[in-house]
């Protein structure tokens, strides 16, 4: 796109109002769940963080991260969420230079990438995403660098290493990264030693935690299929899952086979081809990227998993919608307009848990009889106890007061730290019962206030943002 002076401070201002939003609306949400246990894992000694890591499905650099900034600037939302803030920013600036390394018009482009649901999203908020995405740019940034000047091969190898110790996608980015430059040059080029040097230094350097990164697989994938089997109604159950793996496997190797059989066979000549036909159907192309994200707002102005997980994707999406728009000005316009209303749209609505507004709502019943009972949900109680304390001084000083219970449905309770497993038998009929309910659609009862309705009267409830405080009173 030849771009005229004119338009150059619209997209500079509009490069500006996406850095102001991220910064000015960095406490807006309450924190939720993945974010209490950012706190919590990140909260314990080094030691026993790195512990922990190797039983957790993530690698430790994220939560070292955080461990040291916290010790230092305190677990305020906005210190907790500042570092994805600043890898947000450092990914703007990257990013643009990539697209002028690439030749690509950057202001519009990193207009467009900075107004990203998903890039404000996870810029405020205390998880390793935004650092994924920052990464990810280094690495696609350092690999061309590499391959124009020869230059960069250091730079590359620790983007790739950094990669692999901040989640779990990590090394799908990384292997993604390989795939694709196999698939697009010949081999000799491909597999070049400096090429090879890039991505395999970086498992070398990997191998400390490899062992970790297998049992990290054992509880991430049922995790993984859990979910996916949640969120699409049962239609992809985990046997679905693992035949579409093994059908990927073979399908993977059948391409290695054909690119040996075929060295002039590249992903590059197809990218292009579609880059050309989207420029020749630009009007198609930009009614139905409108319409797509229209429909699908929800879906990516929450933290959904299947959003956040493949968020590395994000950068080649933009460069390649940077591509596409090169020669059309008044269509990158609008594009910037139209992803400025989503933005918008997104910081002036709460879109996940709102436990700050719900914990100060339930405090208001404290009193020597209150008894404050959660359904299972294994960060309820940190969210709770994070909010109570930030609330008023008398309330912190209340705070060893207030007892905080799961009730079962059956005798076999599991203890865990600071929470109280209270069978059904053992439910005080003379005590008031506070119970604070996440994660359950409208409409639906938790199976905790069928048991507490057998003994006691409910007299309020209020709902809130995915949370819900249910109050019973003794029917003495």
């Amino acid at each position: 796109m030849k771009q005229s002076r004119k338009t150059i401070p619209f997209f500079i201002i509009v490069i500006l109002l996406a850095i102001i939003l991220r910064t000015a609306t960095i406490s807006h949400e309450s924190l939720w769940g993945d974010e209490a246990w950012t706190m919590k894992f990140a909260s314990t000694s080094t030691g026993d963080l790195i512990h922990q890591a190797r039983e957790d499905v993530h690698p430790p650099l994220y939560f070292l991260t955080i461990h040291y900034w916290i010790n230092i600037f305190g677990t305020s939302e906005a210190s907790l969420r500042f570092p994805s803030l600043l890898f947000s920013l450092i990914s703007m600036y990257l990013f643009y230079r990539l697209c002028k390394r690439l030749n690509i018009n950057p202001l519009p482009t990193t207009a467009l990438f900075a107004l990203s649901l998903s890039g404000l999203i996870y810029a405020q908020e205390t998880r390793s995403y935004a650092l994924i995405v920052l990464l990810t740019i280094w690495m696609i940034h350092s690999l061309i660098k590499l391959r124009q000047e020869n230059k960069g091969l250091t730079e590359l190898i620790i983007a790739n290493t950094l990669l692999l110790y901040t989640h779990v996608f990590g090394m799908v980015a990384v292997l993604t990264a390989a795939a694709v430059l196999y698939f697009s040059f010949p081999k000799k080029e491909a597999l070049s030693p400096t090429l090879l040097a890039a991505f395999i230094a970086p498992f070398i350097l990997y191998l400390p935690w490899f062992i970790p990164f297998i049992k990290q697989m054992y509880h991430f994938l049922p995790l993984l299929t859990e979910r996916l089997a949640t969120n699409t109604h049962g239609i992809i159950s985990p046997l679905i899952f693992y035949l579409l793996t093994v059908v990927g496997i073979i399908l993977a190797i059948l391409l290695v086979i054909y690119k040996h059989r075929h060295d002039e066979f590249s992903l590059l000549t197809y990218y292009q081809k579609i880059i050309i036909f989207c420029q020749q159907h630009i009007l198609l192309f930009t009614a139905g990227w409108i319409l797509f994200f229209s429909l699908a707002y929800h879906f990516f102005a929450t933290t959904n998993p299947f959003v956040r997980y493949p968020l590395f994707l994000i950068p080649l999406i933009y460069l390649t919608l940077g591509f596409i728009i090169a020669h059309h000005e008044r269509i990158a316009r609008i594009f910037v307009i139209f992803s400025f209303i989503l933005l918008a749209i997104n910081v002036t609505h709460i879109d996940r848990y709102d436990w700050r507004n719900a914990t100060n709502y339930a405090l208001g019943f404290q009193d020597n009889k209150t008894l404050y009972g959660f359904e299972y949900a294994g960060t309820s109680y940190q969210l709770f106890d994070y909010y109570a304390s930030k609330t008023t001084p008398s309330i912190q000083e209340q705070m060893v007061k207030l007892r905080y219970l799961e009730i079962t449905p059956d005798e076999h309770g599991i203890n865990r730290e600071h929470e109280i497993t209270l069978p059904p038998n053992q439910i005080d009929p003379l005590k008031r019962y506070v119970l604070i309910i996440s994660k359950l659609r409208p409409g639906d009862q938790s199976q905790y206030e069928q048991i507490l309705a057998t003994t006691h009267l409910q007299t309020q409830s209020r709902n809130f943002k995915d949370v819900r405080i249910v109050v019973f009173e003794p029917k003495g």
